[in-house]
């Protein structure tokens, strides 16, 4: 139940952008046409919630801001722009309980260890007018450098392929 993905900056000759990435697993279900790229953000998703580090501002607890203060900050050379880990809901449950368990994860792992910002994003695909046929699952967005009082720092861990090791033994921990 555990993917993982970095969202390089290039990729096949293709510049991404973090807060496009962002904002299409926030919107799931294309929103009213005041919510596009580069407008004021109306996630669709069943659940999200941005976690910062201590030092941070409030004010990046909105997506919006959070993705938008990044771009401006990613370095020329910055090999990745965000660890993607997709945690799929494979037994029965409450949805609060799968929640608080990635969140913990996502709290513990990156926030609190490595200082770095995260947005948990929440997909029901049952209770989705879509009705899409897929499992409940929560993306969890790691930005690839750590923020502090003063904005975007040192590139963390998670800027390329290192630091993946032990993520998905960290998951399965979340259940015991």
């Amino acid at each position: 139940g555990v993917t993982l993905g970095v969202l390089r900056r290039e990729f096949s000759g293709r510049i991404n952008s973090a807060a496009d990435f962002a904002w299409k697993k926030l919107h799931p279900i294309m929103p009213a046409e005041s919510s596009v790229p580069g407008k004021a953000w109306q996630p669709t998703c069943h659940r999200h919630e941005t976690l910062l580090p201590g030092t941070a501002s409030d004010l990046l607890l909105e997506p919006q801001l959070l993705f938008e203060q990044y771009e401006r900050a990613v370095l020329p050379d910055q090999p990745g722009l965000l660890l993607s880990i997709k945690l799929t809901m494979l037994q029965g449950g409450s949805l609060h309980a799968f929640y608080e368990r990635a969140r913990s994860l996502a709290r513990t792992e990156f926030v609190e260890r490595r200082g770095l910002p995260v947005t948990l994003v929440m997909h029901v695909p049952s209770l989705s007018p879509a009705k899409t046929p897929a499992r409940t699952h929560i993306h969890v967005l790691v930005l690839a450098r750590k923020l502090g009082a003063h904005g975007f720092g040192q590139l963390g861990e998670f800027n390329g392929e290192a630091g993946r090791d032990g993520l998905v033994e960290a998951w399965l921990a979340t259940a015991e």
